[in-house]
């Protein structure tokens, strides 16, 4: 094997091996343990009156808003009380919107951006009102079907409803689980949707509506094919229900939002809302008098009032600063361009590569079988999907990946086919650099156009996975073509070595 080949071989694997770290490391990285909001300091605004003895909030994990209607136990609530629905924030995520139902706070500014956040949340919410207040919280899941005993789920929630915390939070998984497996438009998923329905009757049906307040919401919807974590209107549209003590029965709610759950809790409780809380108490909603929903108006506005001047200058600088990224990205990607640029013209006059249509075709394999099959199949990663871990990541993109890799190794062999060991070694070469380049220059492209997309919301929300799925795409072409490399030139060498004379 020639030491160009050689260089090549090596230098390919390091920059497959440098992609796969982008791949690995781009959901972790969107996280944010320490939010710029949470160094915003906000006096707690003064406790209203106390509307409801207590609030139950079911958080129906993955539930359609069309999915919602027509079930007897969630229409028999719209009937009663108030039928509105809510935008969850951007990425729509379990855990990032949770934090948003129980803080005010979207993924944006909360730092929470996947399923995979493992810090303390240091923002002020509904828990930290409630423990000033001398209140309790109680939280009862599905997310394991029982809990470290061993009690069925069915028993955890009647339990848990007979209780009397201040406020309940229940989360149903169900129809999330049942969303990834069979589609938000299957037959299955409406089948698990009636399910939850019937259990969430079950919950409530010892609850006194003259005291007790109950919403029910949804963290976000499903796609029809299952998935969720983009900006589709199948997954940012959520079900918002609300009856019982405290809400005035048939009130027209507009333009709600998952932000606005806690501090209309907070009102129900009569506790100041979360000091970061961003959204609005759906005052319309109560049973209040005139005045006193203008107090809470106030307190919003006043709430609201002392926010913004820090968020717009946090906005201010992380734009002024993923600029600057961008920029500096922008030219090392403009630069290792340039760079394979010249290697393969200094390659070919100095004749270390053989280029003929054979190369010229197997090198346009990767992008085409890359692409095309994300074009067909991109299901659930598109580039308006962000999954909810890196492991889902991995496991989603390795689909197309395994394509790739299969078809450009069929092409890598026909290159080599009927050539002499030099001229297979330097026509793979060719291949290799011609395909690392087609295959480098969308990931750079992405790469320098990112920056940190959940923080600034730049250029779009459906751009977010472009990063990473064309980096899996740049990784699986140099790795393969680095390997093949190797493989022909050790070939090579060993029947040389074996072919020479004694």
């Amino acid at each position: 094997m020639t030491r160009f080949a050689k260089l090549l071989a090596a230098g390919s694997l390091a920059i497959g091996i440098l992609w796969t770290i982008v791949v690995v490391q781009f959901l972790p990285a969107l996280d944010q343990s320490k939010p710029a909001l949470a160094n915003v300091l906000s006096p707690v605004g003064p406790a209203p009156p106390r509307l409801a003895r207590r609030v139950v909030l079911v958080i129906a994990d993955g539930l359609r808003l069309d999915a919602s209607r027509g079930l007897p136990v969630l229409d028999g609530l719209r009937t009663a009380g108030i039928d509105a629905t809510a935008l969850a924030g951007f990425p729509t995520l379990s855990v990032a919107n949770h934090v948003t139902l129980l803080t005010g706070v979207e993924p944006r500014w909360s730092g929470v951006r996947t399923n995979g956040y493992r810090f303390p949340v240091p923002l002020d919410s509904l828990a930290d009102r409630l423990a000033a207040a001398g209140m309790r919280i109680a939280y009862a899941t599905d997310r394991r079907r029982s809990d470290r005993m061993g009690t069925p789920w069915e028993r955890v929630l009647p339990v848990a409803a007979a209780r009397d915390e201040d406020l309940l939070v229940i989360n149903a998984s169900e129809a999330d689980a049942a969303g990834h497996l069979h589609g938000g438009a299957s037959a299955g998923y409406r089948a698990t949707v009636r399910t939850v329905d019937r259990e969430i009757g079950e919950v409530l049906a010892g609850v006194d509506l003259s005291k007790v307040a109950v919403v029910i919401v949804a963290d976000h919807g499903h796609t029809d094919r299952g998935g969720h974590g983009g900006v589709g209107r199948e997954v940012i549209e959520v079900p918002l229900v609300l009856a019982g003590a405290g809400l005035r029965p048939g009130t027209q709610v507009a333009d709600a939002r998952l932000a606005d759950v806690a501090p209309t809790i907070a009102a129900l409780l009569g506790v100041p809302a979360p000091t970061h809380a961003m959204g609005r108490t759906l005052v319309e909603a109560l049973a209040v008098t005139p005045a006193a929903g203008r107090l809470l108006t106030e307190l919003d506005a006043e709430r609201h009032a002392r926010l913004m001047p820090a968020i717009e200058s946090i906005e201010r600088s992380d734009l002024a600063r993923h600029a600057r990224a961008r920029r500096w990205r922008a030219a090392l990607a403009i630069i290792a361009m340039i760079a394979v640029i010249a290697v393969v013209v200094l390659a070919v006059r100095h004749r270390w590569i053989v280029v003929d249509n054979r190369v010229l075709i197997a090198a346009a394999v990767p992008a085409i079988a890359f692409y095309g099959s994300l074009a067909l199949v991109a299901w659930p990663v598109s580039p308006a999907h962000v999954p909810g871990d890196p492991w889902s990541v991995l496991i989603e993109l390795a689909r197309y990946v395994s394509i790739t890799g299969s078809a450009y190794l069929i092409a890598l062999l026909l290159v080599a086919w009927r050539r002499l060991p030099l001229d297979r070694v330097a026509a793979v070469a060719a291949t290799t650099l011609l395909a690392a380049g087609s295959m480098l220059a969308p990931a750079l492209a992405a790469w320098a156009l990112a920056g940190e997309p959940l923080a600034t919301m730049l250029p779009s929300p459906a751009l977010v996975m472009i990063t990473p799925i064309t980096a899996a795409g740049a990784a699986c072409t140099t790795i393969v073509g680095a390997l093949a490399i190797a493989a022909l030139g050790y070939r090579a060498r060993h029947r040389a070595l074996v072919s020479s004379p004694r």
